[in-house]
């Protein structure tokens, strides 16, 4: 029973409405009436924003779908919606903190899948079992719920099929953007051409392991426990580090792992479950993807995965302890990319406290494309700079069955490297069991093929003759001067005797239906290009980019 010391700080009606307020603010793209606090947090797929900003642009209209979780406890509330977006049906997941009558923290993970959000709205309203009220005397206290909730996320990392799953209840059902994905007909499964996983109890399910190529589970965090209604919501990040090519299935299947798993993915998770003698009877989530190893804003350091690394550099033209020959430097190039094939999770000439981001997210030495990389193609420029230690590549590889493009940046001391900036573009393609386009990403024209690498090194590869040589700080000058719809720019490595520079930079669509084409999404995403520029003299003669869509507003990593 719940103590007195316990007892309720808010009532559910003006929790929910704390979140029909919001909703129809964001549906007139208008925040101005809302009762925010003065510090109020808003974050959107794992950015910090500006009220006003994100979907605040693009939310047309409301649907009808709306599922409401309510904490009376600490005063936190959330949904999982359906929204219009320029027109077009969305999932959309919002948590709301309430301090002192106003909201202080605004969380919202938006799933652009319409299909999904089509099968929400032909439901109408929530599994019922999710709204039925639990008599007092039977409800079980917070910690019992959680730690239920969390053997299922426990249960799915390596999914082994020995495991006890008994928390599922016999007639557990859950339910994927608004379809059953238990107790269903036969159909396909995600990127699977499995038709029978569908058919299954969710037990059944976890015991023949199929799940398995999801080798990580992290940053769980339940930020919702409905106690009225033995009810969880909780954020987590699924992560596929592309390493688990088949299974083999105790029912005598192989699962051959599709080539959307050949590369590292995260994909992060809104995931609700209602709970039952300390058992789940019913399960619903909504998903999207976002660059691999991204972390949430809010507790990010409670979850330690993360190894310590040193501390960031942020001077543009760092000192180094002694100048080194162009031959010395680009040798770090080719130890980098030999760990990379070879697994090596302690390479050689890398520091122990070496910082690792791809994509803009902080890893491990010997996460993402360590686990990933097979074969370093032949199409490749390097640059040194000796006057800074640094030192960058910019080229084609294969991840096991997919065409891979990378861009990095090493910085080397005390003849170590010890900063490694690496960003990598896939080969987007789709075939009958989904290929490897980014799930739920903008579609965009452009992005890396295979053939993209046949001009590598050509130009970029010719050294320039003295009098046509200008200094690392000039080129950077040159190129800043073309600057054009760009958020962010960043050099990553120069390289006068060939006359090179190599950047990456960012760029935001914050209403692509606003342009003069059919848009990529309907709602805001950022691009990240990487751009390796030639510059005779004072004069760029020749440009070779690469880019990829990532959630709206990301910043570097650095």
């Amino acid at each position: 029973m719940q103590s007195s010391k316990n007892k309720s700080k808010y009532d559910r009606s003006t929790l929910e409405n704390f979140i029909n307020q919001y909703l129809e603010a964001l549906s007139k793209n208008d925040p101005s009436g809302l009762p925010l606090a003065n510090d109020v947090k808003f974050v959107e797929n794992n950015q910090e924003l500006k009220i006003g900003d994100g979907t605040w642009n693009t939310v047309t209209g409301l649907g009808v779908y709306r599922h409401y979780f309510a904490d009376l406890q600490t005063g936190q509330s959330a949904v999982i919606s359906v929204v219009k977006e320029n027109g077009k049906n969305i999932i959309f997941c919002l948590r709301l903190k309430i301090s002192g009558g106003k909201i202080s923290e605004i969380e919202s993970l938006v799933v652009r899948d319409s299909r999904g959000a089509e099968n929400y709205e032909n439901l109408g309203k929530p599994p019922s079992l999710f709204l039925k009220t639990v008599p007092e005397e039977k409800r079980k206290p917070r910690e019992s719920l959680i730690a239920t909730s969390n053997l299922y996320f426990s249960g799915m990392e390596h999914n082994d099929p020995k495991g006890d799953y008994s928390f599922f209840a016999e007639r557990c059902n859950r339910m994927e953007h608004g379809r059953f994905t238990s107790n269903a007909e036969p159909t396909e499964y995600g990127h699977s051409t499995d038709r029978d996983f569908v058919t299954m109890t969710c037990r059944e399910q976890f015991e023949t392991g199929f799940l398995g190529f999801v080798t990580r589970i992290r940053d769980r965090r339940f930020f919702i426990i409905d106690e009225e209604r033995q009810s969880v919501i909780s954020y987590a990040f699924f992560d596929h580090d592309g390493t688990i090519r088949k299974i083999d299935m105790p029912n005598n299947k192989t699962f051959v792992v599709p080539p959307f798993f050949s590369t590292p993915r995260t994909l992060q998770v809104c995931e609700a479950f209602r709970v039952e003698n300390q058992q789940l009877q019913f399960i619903e989530v909504a998903m999207t993807e976002f660059p691999y190893g991204t972390r949430p804003i809010w507790d990010r350091e409670k979850d330690p995965w993360l190894r310590k690394s040193i501390s960031i550099n942020t001077d543009a033209s760092p000192k180094v302890d002694h100048l080194m020959s162009r031959d010395q430097l680009t040798s770090f190039v080719d130890q980098f990319l030999v760990a990379l094939v070879s697994r090596d999770l302690r390479p050689k000439g890398v520091a122990d406290s070496a910082r690792y981001t791809e994509n803009g997210q902080r890893l491990n030495i010997g996460d993402g494309l360590w686990r990933t990389a097979s074969e370093i193609g032949e199409h490749k420029v390097v640059l040194a700079d000796p006057k800074t230690g640094s030192v960058g590549f910019f080229g084609c590889i294969k991840e096991y069955d997919v065409d891979s493009f990378v861009t990095a940046r090493l910085r080397i001391k005390n003849d170590e490297i010890v900063e490694i900036e690496a960003l990598v573009m896939r080969d987007e393609f789709a075939n009958a069991r989904g290929g490897t386009l980014t799930m739920f990403g903008p579609r965009l024209e452009g992005l890396f093929k295979s053939e993209s690498c046949t001009d590598l090194p050509g130009i970029f590869g010719q050294t320039l003759p003295p009098d046509e040589r200008i200094d690392a700080k000039a080129m950077i000058s040159i190129v800043q001067q073309k600057r054009d719809n760009v958020r962010e720019h960043h050099t990553l490595a120069t390289d006068v005797e060939y006359g090179l520079l190599l950047e990456m930079t960012f760029s935001d669509v914050p209403n692509p239906n606003t342009g003069p084409v059919d848009p990529a999404s309907s709602g805001p995403y950022s691009i990240m290009h990487s751009q390796l520029h030639k510059i005779r003299g004072h004069n760029i003669v020749k440009t070779k980019s690469m880019m990829m869509a990532v959630p709206y507003q990301m910043k570097r990593g650095w």
